[in-house]
């Protein structure tokens, strides 16, 4: 628990901008073990940050930045949709945020 609190004051930190928008671009996704919608994309042996990189790029997202950070929990389930224990951070183009919302990002 300490450490996810710690993970998302840095993620929050990372994502802070110096004006008062409410939306500065940042954007976040629960990762799955393997119902991703860039899912096909990885096993081209990119890195995983490139692929959504490009995926969400493909989709015309404006994409500034991905990263990938591990939150330490991780669902004990074999299903393609259990978590896999990394959060997707996303800075992007707000004008683009109703194309993340459909994929399942949030603010």
């Amino acid at each position: 628990m300490k450490n996810t609190i710690l993970y998302f004051f840095f993620v929050a930190l990372l994502f802070i901008s110096c004006d008062n928008n409410d939306n500065n671009g940042s954007y976040f996704f629960a990762e799955t073990q393997c119902a991703n919608p860039w899912q096909d994309g990885l096993f081209s042996g990119e890195e995983p940050e490139i692929v959504i990189k490009e995926y969400l790029e493909a989709l015309a997202v404006d994409v500034e930045e991905v990263i990938i950070e591990p939150t330490g929990e991780i669902e004990a389930c074999f299903a393609c949709s259990c978590l896999s224990g990394n959060i997707i951070a996303v800075k992007a183009n707000p004008n683009n945020e109703q194309v993340l919302f459909d994929l399942g990002f949030y603010q």
